[in-house]
């Protein structure tokens, strides 16, 4: 009696195979950072990012071993800070202003990926140095950081999706890469 996997339903083949394209994508080289205490407040800050806005996920994350801690914590606010570059409201409603709100979105979240994926941040850009320190430690490939920036950019042309198909790929992009 041979076993015999599942195969995949048609929404995740295109999943799988994202996941598995992004796994062989870059490495980043190994970071060192010439200052620790510098790379100690990045990845401060982005424990305090995690306190304030994901006060459970602080928690959890508490229980993890030191180095493992800091790195889901500065992925957490990798993630935020790509997540709210997209959602970030302008208080002005006139619909003039909104393409140029979507424009400045993209041209902000252009940049946070430039500097997100950059293997050497600046030291003024804490949640970035993090982020690089915890991809190189932790040999997490540069794909998965570019799935996650698409997706949420989804957000700024597309509200609704029409088949499931669409929401699983939505859904691979701003979940399932994390």
């Amino acid at each position: 009696m041979s076993l015999r996997l599942p195969q995949p339903a048609a929404w995740e083949a295109p999943l799988l195979d994202w996941a598995y394209t992004a796994m062989e994508s870059h490495h980043p080289a190994r970071y060192v950072h010439a200052d620790p205490d510098g790379l100690r407040f990045a990845y401060a800050h982005c424990a305090a990012i995690t306190r304030q806005y994901s006060r459970t996920f602080y928690i959890a994350s508490g229980l993890l071993p030191a180095a493992k801690r800091r790195a889901a914590r500065a992925l957490y606010a990798f993630c935020r800070v790509s997540d709210d570059l997209v959602d970030q409201v302008d208080e002005r409603d006139e619909a003039d202003f909104r393409l140029n709100r979507i424009d400045d979105r993209q041209t902000a979240l252009a940049a946070w990926r430039a500097l997100a994926l950059d293997a050497h941040p600046p030291a003024d850009e804490p949640v970035a140095l993090a982020w690089a320190d915890t991809r190189a430690r932790f040999n997490i490939p540069n794909g998965y950081a570019e799935q996650l920036i698409d997706g949420v950019a989804r957000d700024l042309d597309q509200t609704r999706y029409q088949t499931f198909d669409d929401l699983a790929a939505y859904s691979y992009g701003v979940a399932s890469t994390v």
